[in-house]
């Protein structure tokens, strides 16, 4: 073994030591301490973006760490919540259409569709737990169902007060995440739309 294959060999041990340990942590009580002082860091953010209407360098930093942490993570997770996300942020204030391979399929759409009739128009919202893929991107949701086919929108604003939070599920553990704290970063409200044959 060459020294470069050794030193390249701890390293990985060492990533996947490390690695290990991060998800042991949690995953045990000490995660659910983690999620709540996270969640606490982010509203007091939140709080001092609200009472001064703007940010200093330091939450500025971390805001556009964690939407853009957000959106990029977001595409294995749920393609549709990062593409709002990212059109929310950087895009124009354009329509944005989104795919409906997912969106067809959300067991809340296709729900909801089996009780429509021809022609109905409805408002949805559901909870998180529901559908989180669905609940990242469009919720709550307008949806009509015309004679051949669905038509699914949103208009893309986030809630400004300090009530309304989107829990970040990770898997081991949930971080709550104030909506209005996007507004920090000026984003720009746009109507999402997917629409597909029925």
């Amino acid at each position: 073994m060459t020294p470069l294959t050794r030193r390249l060999s701890r390293i990985t041990a060492g990533c996947l030591l490390g690695g290990s340990l991060v998800v042991a942590v949690l995953a045990s009580p000490l995660g659910r301490m983690f999620d709540r002082a996270v969640s606490q860091h982010l509203d007091r953010i939140y709080a001092r973006f609200l009472s001064t209407g703007r940010l200093d360098a330091t939450d500025r930093v971390q805001c556009m760490l964690l939407y853009k942490t957000l959106a990029a993570g977001g595409h294995v997770v749920s393609p549709e919540g990062a593409a709002i996300l990212t059109h929310y942020l950087a895009g124009s204030g354009t329509e944005l259409r989104l795919s409906n391979s997912y969106i067809r399929t959300s067991p809340v759409l296709t729900a909801q569709l089996a009780g429509m009739t021809m022609g109905q128009e409805k408002r949805v919202t559901f909870k998180q737990a529901m559908d989180w893929r669905l609940s990242y991107a469009l919720n709550p949701l307008n949806i009509r169902k015309e004679r051949h086919r669905v038509v699914v929108s949103q208009f893309i604003v986030f809630a400004k007060d300090r009530t309304t939070h989107t829990n970040l599920n990770y898997g081991l553990g949930q971080i709550r995440i104030p909506d209005g704290l996007v507004h920090s970063l000026h984003p720009k409200p746009f109507l999402a739309t997917c629409t597909w044959q029925y």
